[in-house]
């Protein structure tokens, strides 16, 4: 194995402050274990995440931890746990209640009514679709919030006198600014666009009743915490 040398303060002695592969000389600045674990592996690293009790022994790329596959795998995983934290903290809303713009899914089926990808007119809509492509239906899906453009008079006549005479804005009345803020405001209203993003404030709880018509009605937990 090829090692990794530490690098201490001009004069020797003291604490490393980074670590050097010996085979390239790329630096890996931090004095951590987890800095010289870095170094070493940077040009005969394999993948050290252990699969049913085996090491992958995949290569690894330059300055990465894991082979691109395990990578995947664990960005995957640290969303799943990421996205149980918030629906853990969120407020939930039964779909039967949820009265929101729309609703989003990451990863779910194309064919919405709606612009961007994981955006659904509502639950039903996201629950059709999902059935058409033979797929399961989640626990629960985001809520969205509703967001319309907005222009800054204020930042608008600064970014034009930018180039002017020193505190060219103070010539600019406050009334004048106003009046411009209106008419903006104005003109984007006349535009009636809007569109919708993910809320992880407030999660949506899809019932069993709709995920599946045909099951038993017996006792189902409340917002049960998916993942979890």
């Amino acid at each position: 194995m090829i090692p990794a040398v530490a690098l201490t303060p001009r004069g020797g002695g003291g604490a490393a402050v980074a670590w050097m592969c010996v085979a390239c000389a790329s630096i890996y600045p931090g004095g951590m274990d987890d800095t010289r674990q870095l170094a070493e592996r940077c040009c005969n690293a394999t993948c050290p995440r252990v699969i049913e009790g085996t090491p992958c022994g995949k290569a690894v790329r330059k300055s990465w931890t894991h082979c691109d596959d395990c990578t995947s795998i664990r960005q995957t995983e640290h969303r799943r746990e990421a996205d149980a934290r918030a629906y853990l903290a969120a407020e939930k809303v039964s779909a039967e209640d949820y009265d929101g713009p729309a609703v989003y899914f990451e990863g779910g089926p194309s064919g919405s009514s709606m612009k961007g990808d994981g955006y659904y007119s509502d639950v039903d809509e996201l629950i059709d679709l999902l059935r058409g492509n033979g797929d399961e239906i989640p626990e629960y899906v985001w809520a969205c919030d509703t967001n319309h453009p907005h222009s800054d008079a204020d930042q608008i006549v600064y970014s034009s006198l930018e180039e002017a005479y020193d505190d060219a804005t103070d010539d600019v009345p406050r009334s004048e600014i106003r009046r411009l803020q209106e008419l903006l405001n104005e003109w984007w209203e006349e535009q009636g666009m809007k569109w919708y993003s993910e809320s992880r404030t407030r999660a949506v709880f899809i019932p069993l009743s709709m995920r599946d018509p045909e099951a038993d009605e017996g006792f189902e937990p409340v917002f049960s915490d998916p993942d979890l």
